[in-house]
């Protein structure tokens, strides 16, 4: 095996555990069933990091802006759920000749309203 099948396979099994790890601690099916409960038809959660954040938000932030991401949730979800990313920018409400316009993204996970 070449060097770079073995980064790659390294990186393959290292992204598989970092995302069991984290949906498990996530908890993400009780919290898309509260949603339901409460009557939304999604749920979402932030993955644009911020400078403010630690090193270990950052890089959980970092793995879940990874293209792989949508796929892992999309398979441990199963059908019925549509996962999409939402991108919302804000201008500052005051200095805004100097202050930077500030993007958020957002992991979106919906599905069907039952009639």
């Amino acid at each position: 095996m070449s060097l770079i099948e073995k980064v790659k396979r390294a990186d393959e099994e290292s992204y598989e555990k970092w995302f069991e790890r984290w949906f498990k601690k996530e908890d993400l099916e009780s919290k898309i069933i509260k949603s339901a409960k409460e009557g939304y038809t999604g749920f979402s959660f932030e993955v644009s990091g911020r400078p403010h954040d630690s090193d270990r938000v950052m890089y959980e932030k970092r793995r879940m802006q990874n293209s792989r991401f949508k796929t892992f949730l999309e398979e441990r979800l199963g059908e019925g759920f549509k996962i999409t990313t939402k991108t919302e920018t804000f201008k500052p409400a005051i200095f805004q000749d100097i202050l930077p316009e500030r993007k958020e993204v957002y992991v979106v996970i919906s599905w069907e309203e039952t009639k």
